[in-house]
């Protein structure tokens, strides 16, 4: 305790010190009873705890849940955060642990460190659970637990693994430790949410508005593939004469070719390189089944590319071919997205 301000000891409740209480109270039995101990033991604990906040001037860091403690006292405390109107309405714990000397024995510890961590609204949340046995027993042997619940707090995993690694420093000759689950909190469900409606009006937009002003487009590029049919493919399929077909396509869409350029000594398949007056396309063919064309035209308008690739898949007289996926984009500078057209 030599880190902390101050350490409260909250002794269990007399009236429900020596009851036994079953989870979620299936049992019928002095159930109104059962229920009313825990009612008086929260407002108990409650105003022991708020005295200590008022006179100290201080919030509270964690929670321990000591080996001894009866299953009724952490129904009481974790009650808190399922009671909305009480003093830990705003008040965030950053730490939540509990202790089992044993195992196989008051499992409650871990379900009320689990309960806690499902009420809670607050992430990062981070539960985590160290097991410390001999170093010769067995996975199904008994042994020591540390349960943790962290709340907003970054560095969880760092001082999780220094506990561990201190463990394991000052007793690696007789203990093992395990770290058997770490994991992170869910958004719970708020009911009568009312959400923060923004809108287009409540950005600055200046920026990009001015970006949307300077840009300017010179053309418009279009990424085709096209593929063969499952009917075509394999040793009958015939390889397009892609110089050829490039040729015929861009001459029927009245472009005027200023060179053209094939290279064919690249695997199976082939690379063809046209430029032409109103831009350039360049065309890959796999040696099987898929062909790639990347178009370029100053000309941005999308009929002139629905254009080319009508007349090349028509320009493809062995058939069997179809488009497989496109996409069109514009080209330009200052950071262009739109084309010329889409200005207002």
């Amino acid at each position: 305790h030599s880190r902390l301000a101050h350490v409260v000891t909250l002794h269990a409740c007399e009236n429900i010190k020596d009851m036994e209480f079953v989870r979620y109270e299936k049992q019928e039995t002095d159930k109104a009873a059962r229920i009313n101990a825990l009612h008086e033991c929260r407002a108990e604990l409650e105003q022991q705890i708020k005295k200590v906040v008022i006179e100290t001037r201080s919030i509270i860091g964690g929670a321990i849940f000591d080996a001894d403690a009866p299953y009724g006292m952490a129904r009481a405390f974790s009650s808190f955060f399922t009671f909305r109107r009480n003093i830990f309405q705003d008040t965030t714990i950053q730490y939540f642990a509990s202790f089992q000397r044993d195992t196989s024995k008051d499992a409650w510890r871990r379900e009320v460190v689990r309960e806690i961590h499902r009420v809670l609204e607050i992430d990062p949340l981070i539960v985590s659970e160290l097991i410390v046995k001999p170093v010769a027993a067995q996975r199904q042997d008994p042994g020591a637990a540390v349960h943790v619940v962290s709340v907003d707090v970054e560095d969880t995993f760092p001082r999780i693994r220094s506990i561990e690694d201190a463990i394991a420093d000052k007793y690696s000759d007789r203990l093992a430790v395990f770290p058997t689950y770490i994991e992170g909190g869910g958004l719970m469900y708020t009911h009568d949410f009312s959400p923060i409606e923004f809108k287009q009006s409540d950005y600055d937009l200046s920026a990009e508005i001015e970006q949307y002003k300077k840009q300017v487009a010179f053309g418009r590029q279009t990424v085709f593939q096209f593929t063969r049919d499952q009917s075509r493919r394999g040793a009958d399929g015939v390889s397009p004469n892609l110089d050829s077909i490039m040729a015929a396509t861009l001459e029927s869409t009245n472009a005027k070719i200023e060179s053209a350029k094939s290279y064919d000594k690249i695997g199976k398949g082939m690379v063809e390189v046209v430029r032409f007056k109103e831009g350039n396309a360049v065309a890959v063919f796999d040696g099987e089944n898929h062909i790639t064309i990347n178009l370029f035209r100053f000309d941005q308008r999308r009929s002139r590319a629905d254009e080319f690739m009508t007349r090349f898949l028509a320009s493809m007289v062995n058939g069997g071919w179809r488009k497989e996926l496109r996409d069109d984009m514009p080209r330009g500078i200052n950071r262009v997205i739109n084309f010329s057209y889409e200005h207002k």
